[in-house]
């Protein structure tokens, strides 16, 4: 009954009826009526713990159908978890720089490096929603721009776009996303092992114009698209052949300039998304040409807290 949620008459069962093998994770939880099992506890919630069996299966125990030592045992393996991740976890407010001197020169001839802001509330023990921005034009790797669509409850983070995977027709445009892939591969692993509790439900990434593209160009590679749950491209993307991996259902919010020369490329962003299954959101900007105002920023912002957030929420 794998998943299953926990019923101590079905779940619950002795050992001496059910022979498990031993496991150095495994310990015998005990409920408050004698019956054992033999289980690894996975996580701990408000009124129940996560346990995996030692055949694999995984399943929900009530908190208070188990003994009183389970109990404690319980709290202490709390405890000990959220101090080690407190001890190697970012400070609250914190901005950080990492490094990649393998790597090649960004856009604008710097050294591969991108900076992510923490959130002032950042609790090591809890899961938390990352956000990226990619800029247009050279592009940049401050958080900045990230932090100025959220609330200040996202971890936030700019990536930058590789010298070599710019596009050999447009020199001022990426254009070898194989490269731009391996470019942003390091650095998200990085992003992960310094940042282990980010939300694996709600991680998005969006750009303009340049960033658009890039998006667009990326999102062809599995690995990226699964990796993220939610893409914004702005004024972006379009111009060449692209087919979305991995998508469906995702959130996708595009928006374009009625007055810009990429407003036709960014309508085959949305028919591309639409084809690859996501839950799409058009915004053309009225009497507006090439750029990303104030009022469309808003509306990303709206966007995010208003759809993305709510449908992470509902998320198992």
């Amino acid at each position: 009954m794998k998943n299953a949620p926990f019923r101590i008459p079905a779940l619950l069962l002795s050992l001496g009826a059910c022979t498990l093998l031993q496991t150095s994770k495994a310990r015998t939880f005990t409920d408050n009526q004698g019956r054992s099992i033999e289980a690894e506890l996975i996580s701990v919630g408000d009124s129940s713990v996560k346990v995996r069996r030692t055949d694999g299966n995984e399943f929900d125990l009530p908190l208070n159908i188990l003994s009183e030592t389970d109990r404690e045992y319980v709290e202490q393996w709390e405890t000990e978890r959220r101090e080690k991740l407190a001890a190697g976890a970012p400070k609250p407010g914190e901005t950080l720089t990492f490094d990649f001197p393998d790597l090649p020169k960004d856009f604008k001839g710097a050294p591969a490096a991108f900076k992510v802001k923490i959130p002032a509330d950042y609790d090591p023990a809890k899961p938390v929603p990352l956000l990226i921005f990619l800029g247009g034009g050279t592009g940049g790797n401050e958080p900045g721009p990230a932090l100025g669509l959220t609330r200040g409850d996202f971890v936030c983070a700019g990536l930058p776009y590789p010298d070599d995977g710019r596009n050999p027709a447009q020199d001022n445009m990426v254009g070898d996303f194989d490269k731009v892939w391996d470019y942003w591969r390091p650095m998200l692993a990085k992003l992960e092992e310094a940042i282990p509790n980010l939300d694996p439900r709600l991680r998005v990434i969006g750009g303009f114009s340049n960033g658009g593209h890039a998006i667009d160009g990326v999102l062809a590679e599995a690995e990226f698209s699964e990796f993220f749950t939610a893409f914004f491209l702005i004024d972006g993307g379009g111009a060449l052949p692209s087919r979305y991996r991995e998508v469906r259902d995702k959130h996708c919010y595009v928006a374009w300039g009625e007055n810009s020369p990429n407003a036709s490329n960014s309508e085959e962003v949305v028919s591309r998304a639409k084809r690859a299954g996501m839950v799409v959101v058009e915004s053309p900007m009225e009497g507006v040409g090439h750029a990303f105002p104030e009022s469309e920023k808003k509306k990303v912002t709206e966007w995010l807290y208003g759809t993305v957030i709510p449908s992470a929420d509902k998320t198992p």
